[in-house]
């Protein structure tokens, strides 16, 4: 690779805004080809996994809860199925996605999910609605921690959060465009050859999954450990995204059944697993505040008929996920560049907001001040705009062990669904919304758990990795995220290849080339 390059200004700014334009031009097009075989196409693929999951709630307030005759808490029946599903087979799905291929692991699953969605338009009774629902939480609950595993094994600290926070703003970019989607289908499609709108909406959705695939088919790579040469990456591409992997000391695969399990067993033993499953508990009770604004919004139309439309009801939310996309970009640069690395600080900040936010949903008027309640149903998001640092940051304390690592990422989804499942359906029931008062409080308490969890984890951050770390007990913050160490420096020490590839490297004998 080429040696060191001067840094004027340009590539100060290049750097700050995307880290790579201010790496020599043989590296540097090594990591935007990374950037555009897997992040591109992994958010694109996750912004038509979140659009086929959040369209059942805006095609239930578009017409479907009429024409299925949906009663009660039956939509709520669809999603605790969608729930219990993830539960049951999350973790399995973390042991398949990084026991086996990573890259044919997810196309597998987003094929079933592009069928469920096209057999959404056939639907004609609620049982129909709730049994598809499950099995589309069977085949989609891999998918996220599938793609953050892959990611993770690519990138450095100075470059993961930004890719993974963009990976989860297209979480959040799918529900906002689902609603423009669904105002559309509503407005100019309702009673086009035969199908309403809402099924139009499914329609549309199955069709674009399918062009999605079919391009990730060909861009896609398997993760680092695994990847071997091809249309995109060379051997020394390969290998030179190898030498930027941390000096740490890689645990040794298990060699028997047993062994795997004792291992599995001994991840249980530690706090901070649990720790990150409970970022994902926070996160997904206080964003269940969120679907109150739909319930909200149609309310007015009882206290003063005509106030809102159809389309309204859709595209009205869409403030709410835009603010989260900021907000996502936002701790997403910050912890890559002024922070040097920190991700807990900004779980931090979106706790704070969160606690604060939720408590006023609680406290004041459900059908008081318009304004106020418009600002604080759109900020409900805030702490899922943060999910993309706890993710990253699961990654990256856990890079020693592959295993590990994928293991946290698929049981962060498990226990959120867990928690989902109790909390959605005893205090946010649909039957209720949007006077779900005690489901505000409660979302405001685990804001408080979000920051207690994200200072734990923070302030013995490096006593932990040190215990992995080669040649020395820690790094200095500029060490980890030198953009020298990463981009300049070519390693002459042996590597070893262990546990699916992973390669351990010496730098005691680096050697910077020109």
């Amino acid at each position: 690779m080429e040696g060191k390059a001067k840094k004027g200004v340009f590539h100060r700014i290049g750097g700050a805004l995307w880290d790579c334009l201010d790496y020599p031009p043989e590296q540097r097009r090594i990591i935007l080809k990374l950037d555009l075989t897997i992040v591109l196409w992994g958010s694109l693929s996750s912004f038509i996994k979140y659009l086929d999951k959040s369209n059942l709630s805006n095609a239930y307030n578009s017409g479907m809860k009429e024409y299925l005759g949906i009663k009660g808490n039956e939509l709520n029946y669809a999603n605790t199925g969608y729930n219990i599903a993830s539960i049951i087979f999350g973790l399995p799905c973390a042991y398949l996605m990084n026991r086996y291929n990573t890259r044919w692991f997810i196309l597998t699953i987003e094929v079933l999910w592009s069928i469920i969605t096209f057999c959404f338009v056939s639907i004609k009774t609620p049982l129909q609605m709730i049994v598809l629902r499950t099995i589309l939480g069977i085949v989609e609950c891999g998918h996220f921690s599938a793609f953050v595993f892959l990611i993770g094994t690519y990138y450095n600290k100075r470059e993961a959060a930004r890719r993974q926070v963009i990976l989860q703003a297209f979480t959040v970019l799918g529900p906002m465009f689902a609603t423009y989607i669904q105002a559309g289908a509503s407005s100019s499609l309702d009673g086009t050859d035969g199908l309403d709108g809402w099924q139009w909406t499914f329609l549309i959705d199955g069709i674009v999954s399918v062009f999605v695939i079919i391009c990730q088919v060909i861009f896609i790579p398997d993760i680092l450990d695994r990847i071997k040469p091809n249309r995109f990456f060379s051997e020394a591409d390969i290998q030179w995204l190898r030498t930027r992997r941390p000096p740490i000391k890689h645990e040794t695969k298990p060699e028997t059944r047993w062994g795997v399990i004792k291992e599995q067993l001994s991840w249980l033993k530690q706090w901070r697993v649990w720790a990150f499953w409970g970022f994902g508990v926070c996160q997904d009770i206080i964003s269940l505040s969120n679907q109150s604004t739909q319930f909200w919004l149609k309310g007015w139309n009882k206290i003063k008929p005509g106030s809102y439309t159809v389309a309204q009801f859709n595209t009205l939310t869409s403030p709410m996920y835009a603010i989260s996309f900021m907000c996502s970009v936002l701790f997403g640069w910050t912890s890559d560049t002024w922070l040097r690395g920190r991700r807990w600080p900004g779980i931090i900040a979106a706790g704070v907001w969160s606690f604060a936010i939720m408590l006023a949903l609680a406290i004041i008027p459900v059908y008081g001040s318009k304004p106020v309640r418009f600002f604080l149903y759109y900020n409900t998001d805030v702490g899922q705009a943060a999910s993309g640092l706890y993710w990253c940051y699961s990654q990256e304390l856990f890079s020693h062990n592959i295993r590990e690592a994928a293991f946290v990422a698929g049981g962060i989804n498990v226990c959120a669904y867990i928690a989902n499942s109790i909390v959605n359906n005893i205090w946010f029931k649909t039957a209720n919304q949007p006077y779900v008062q005690t489901g505000h409080y409660i979302s405001a308490v685990f804001g408080l758990f979000y920051i207690a969890i994200a200072l734990a984890l923070g302030l013995t951050e490096k006593k932990y990795v040190a215990k992995f770390q080669i040649g020395s007990e820690k790094e200095s913050d500029e060490e980890s995220i030198s953009a020298e160490e990463s981009t300049t420096s070519q390693d002459e020490g042996s590597s070893k290849k262990k546990d699916y590839g992973v390669v351990e490297i010496s730098r005691s004998q680096q050697t910077e080339q020109k």
